[in-house]
């Protein structure tokens, strides 16, 4: 929310937290971690095959490092 809810508005912030509570859904994806030790640092989700990333995280102390 810190980074991104700003450039939506509430109806697609509102979709947003409804697709991420939606089991059917998040059956389709696939999931990948970055890790500094035993640290998750980052984030990313995919779905279509590795074709759309659905989601992608970074911590914020790793942001513009490469993760």
């Amino acid at each position: 929310m810190q980074y991104e809810a700003s450039d939506y508005t509430r109806e697609g912030i509102d979709e947003f937290y409804k697709s991420i509570h939606d089991t059917e859904y998040l059956e389709m994806l696939t999931t990948y971690a970055a890790y500094q030790g035993d640290k998750m640092i980052g984030v990313i989700v995919t779905c279509s095959n590795g074709n759309h990333i659905a989601l992608f995280f970074v911590d914020e102390n790793y942001h513009r490092q490469g993760i």
